[in-house]
């Protein structure tokens, strides 16, 4: 039988002297892929960053970029902006035991965060879940556009090149890293970031267009892949409703709930049926 291998590393990263036990073939090295995901304009969407491999750890140098860093890396770029990371919150892989969350660093497109494993609970964990938490604002982004992201090569304007990479408390992973890209919201006919009173009226003046002409997406059919969907109906209305922004709300102004609109739009559209007429311009 072939003999296990056993090695001790320790590295002090973060401030922080992390002892990690590995076992050579035992389990597969910790892999994370980042992947291309995706977000809307104007929102604060969460992103679950996985790991695979299930090699025992104890503990997570977690490290972050968006873009070039912003400012705080002597880049240029300034969204999407980081919000906040989350590496022992309940669902993650340190969960289950952890001696708290350390953020040395933090700025908007660039953070850092590190944990260890408590030997009270859980002297190591298995590689395999949830690792982190992102959670972003695209405030200020638009469609089609997309940024880099970066857990691999951060922070070179802080650390020197070439940067610094996530790591399991010093034993190294496999990261491929990703990209956050901007796509249009369900509802927003006008492409403009929003779903509010423009696109409704796109909706409600291309209702039930003639089903001889295909309505597009631009003209309020959000449902046309579906099989011989050709116009604008109910179903249009409810993808913009439950998707529904309004525009950017001025300060102290309270934006319109989508089940009121709903409550308005339908009542209109009864009316206008009543009466017998078209409402499309």
């Amino acid at each position: 039988m072939r003999a296990t291998r056993r090695s001790v590393h320790a590295k002090a990263l973060l401030g922080v002297l992390v002892l990690t036990w590995t076992a050579a073939g035992a389990w597969a090295v910790p892999a994370i892929t980042v992947g291309s995901l995706e977000a809307f304009p104007n929102e604060i969407r969460t992103f679950d960053i996985q790991v695979t491999g299930g090699d025992m750890v104890q503990g997570l140098d977690f490290y972050v970029q968006i873009g070039d860093g912003g400012v705080a890396n002597g880049g240029a770029d300034t969204v999407p902006v980081i919000t906040a990371v989350d590496i022992v919150g309940a669902g993650t892989l340190f969960s289950a035991s952890n001696t708290g969350q350390r953020t040395p660093l933090s700025s908007d497109l660039l953070w850092a965060v590190s944990t260890t494993t408590d030997i009270g609970q859980a002297a190591t964990l298995a590689a395999s879940g949830i690792c982190a938490r992102l959670t972003v604002d695209t405030t200020g982004t638009a469609i089609g556009e997309s940024f880099p992201l970066l857990l691999t090569g951060v922070a070179e304007g802080i650390f020197g090149a070439p940067g610094v990479d996530t790591a399991f408390a010093g034993l190294a992973a496999q990261i491929t890293n990703g990209t956050i890209n901007i796509v249009v919201r369900p509802g927003d006919a006008t492409g403009d970031g929003f779903v509010d009173d423009t696109d409704l009226a796109v909706l409600l003046g291309n209702w039930e267009s003639d089903p001889l002409i295909i309505s597009t997406w631009e003209l309020g059919n959000f449902t046309q892949d579906s099989l011989g969907d050709t116009d604008v109906d109910d179903a249009d209305l409810a993808v913009l409703l439950g998707n529904w922004t309004g525009p950017p709300p001025p300060a102290g102004a309270a934006v319109p709930e989508p089940a009121t609109l709903a409550i308005l739009a339908l009542g209109g559209l009864t009316l206008a049926r009543k009466r017998g007429i078209e409402p499309r311009e």
